[in-house]
């Protein structure tokens, strides 16, 4: 399963998306303050969606979006596939090409020991990095744009952190992680109200099965397609490698 860099805390899982050298820390300041005043009377931070591009210092660059819906959030990188989490620990991906989803149960999750920290997720940062920063002053800057931000930096774990907090949504407007190694760089460039309606609606119409099912329908098209791509390596009745064939013992990476 792969979350944003952002989302856990800082460790040297980070080094490995590292390269190159630093990246500027922030996009136009006119264009995000036109953003917050046109959202300031209707956002709603339980109920939001959040789209960053996502660059690296050897020139790659990426997007994901979060979508806030109170015990609920998704994360979509791409259009292939996206993926929920919820407050109870449960865990779905959805494959909106197939019209199918796969659902983890919190003891799914725990028997392939994956875990996650929903809070970590539904502030891109984790609250507690946070904390461990030095606040900045306000520059006047922060102080003519309607979302006020606060400004963060120091080190955490061999790594520099700069971070620019929009407090009012508990979200950074960007953050840059950098070491010896080279920099990533988090940027806000839109942001928008996403309703409970719409929340339900992305996910609505999707034939789901359960993880601890996978092994018994291995003959569905939809399930070998997933296993041959490496979404899906284990299922109750066996483990399965990136070709999906079953493994007669033993244990098998699962990523996402």
């Amino acid at each position: 399963m792969q979350y944003p860099l952002g989302s856990i805390a800082l460790s040297t899982r980070t080094v490995l998306l590292l390269a190159g050298g630093l990246i500027s820390q922030f996009f136009s300041s006119a264009v995000y303050a036109t953003q917050c005043q046109s959202t300031e009377s209707t956002i709603d931070a339980s109920h939001l969606s959040a789209r960053y591009v996502v660059s690296n210092s050897n020139g790659g660059n990426r997007e994901i979006t979060l979508l806030r819906n109170k015990q609920q959030l998704i994360y979509q990188h791409n259009p292939q596939s996206f993926e929920l989490w919820d407050r109870r620990g449960e865990y779905v991906r959805y494959f909106p090409n197939e019209r199918r989803s796969v659902s983890y149960r919190k003891g799914d999750l725990l028997s392939l020991n994956m875990h996650f920290n929903f809070e970590q997720l539904n502030h891109l940062i984790s609250p507690a990095t946070i904390k461990g920063l030095q606040q900045r002053p306000i520059s006047k800057t922060n102080l003519l744009d309607t979302c006020i931000t606060q400004q963060y930096s120091g080190d955490q774990s061999g790594h520099k952190l700069v971070v620019s907090w929009i407090d009012k949504l508990a979200l950074p407007h960007s953050f840059v992680v950098s070491n010896a190694n080279g920099s990533m760089q988090y940027q806000l460039v839109e942001l928008t109200p996403f309703s409970n309606d719409e929340f339900s609606a992305l996910i609505s119409g999707y034939q789901d099965i359960d993880f601890a099912d996978v092994g018994d329908n291995e003959s569905d098209p939809f399930i070998a397609k997933m296993i041959h791509q490496g979404f899906i390596q284990h299922g109750s009745s066996g483990f399965y490698d990136s070709e999906g064939n079953k493994l007669s013992g033993g244990e098998s990476g699962h990523k996402h």
